[in-house]
């Protein structure tokens, strides 16, 4: 991205700052609701998905990969630890007292409501790492290294940065490998520019020249809010893809 066009962006959450201390998104400037990689398990939750993930700042197809990870759209699925619905969220009967009850998180929009207002702030924690917060939501930081949460964070990648490779056109299932590289920013400036591959490769604070990646290249607005405190926080993603040898990245749809 174009340094003043960043820099730009940031000011603008910084004006919007001034006049209230309240969490405000900024509208990414995505025209649909959801990728269309997404296939009917996660789209029948597409204006419930887009809602509260516009609350939080948070990209809808971000909040709906975690989706797929966590439960594959169904809103009824308990985890074996007692985890519930769509984002899986520990309930009050599991220790969380300050949780709606089980019975209550069943409910879509309930559960996306904990869930979004969960991931959001595990984000800003994570200092904007991604791999970090997703890792951490899945296992709690305790766990945040172990492998099992590592697994969960790579495979949400996965489905995001097809999905944003769908959005601009691409066919999800001809791609052989992605590489995206997210620009992190708070009010203090460019904080740093994280490298995901998908062989699990992690690159943080890497020097990359983003202005350098061409028009085409697909992106998406991840995370985009001023926080309680005043904070702005924005993290612009961008997806290289590599096609499957023999494969066109042509416009098509994925399976999920």
């Amino acid at each position: 991205m174009n340094k003043r066009v960043t820099l730009t962006l940031v000011v603008s959450l910084l004006v919007m700052a001034v006049f209230s201390p309240d969490l405000r998104p900024v509208k990414a400037d995505t025209p649909s609701l959801l990728s269309p990689y997404w296939g009917p398990t996660i789209t029948q939750w597409a204006d419930l998905i887009a809602s509260h993930a516009g609350q939080r700042g948070l990209d809808p197809d971000l909040v709906s990969a975690i989706i797929f990870e966590e439960s594959h759209g169904l809103p009824s699925q308990i985890s074996i630890v007692g985890a519930v619905g769509l984002m899986q969220i520990m309930p009050q009967e599991a220790g969380f007292w300050w949780r709606p009850k089980m019975a209550e998180l069943l409910e879509p929009s309930m559960n996306l409501y904990w869930g979004t207002r969960t991931f959001s702030k595990i984000v800003q924690q994570a200092a904007g790492s991604l791999n970090r917060a997703l890792a951490a939501y899945n296992g709690g930081w305790e766990q945040e290294s172990l492998r099992a949460p590592k697994a969960f964070a790579g495979k949400v990648l996965d489905h995001y940065a097809r999905a944003i490779a769908a959005r601009a056109g691409y066919d999800a299932r001809s791609i052989k490998a992605w590489t995206i590289l997210l620009d992190i920013r708070s009010s203090a400036g460019l904080l740093r520019v994280d490298v995901i591959k998908s062989d699990g490769t992690i690159q943080a604070d890497a020097e990359f020249d983003l202005s350098q990646l061409p028009n085409s290249t697909p992106r998406a607005t991840a995370y985009s809010i001023i926080d309680s405190a005043n904070v702005a926080w924005l993290i612009e993603a961008w997806v290289i893809v590599e096609p499957i040898e023999g494969h066109t990245l042509e416009p098509g749809r994925g399976t999920y």
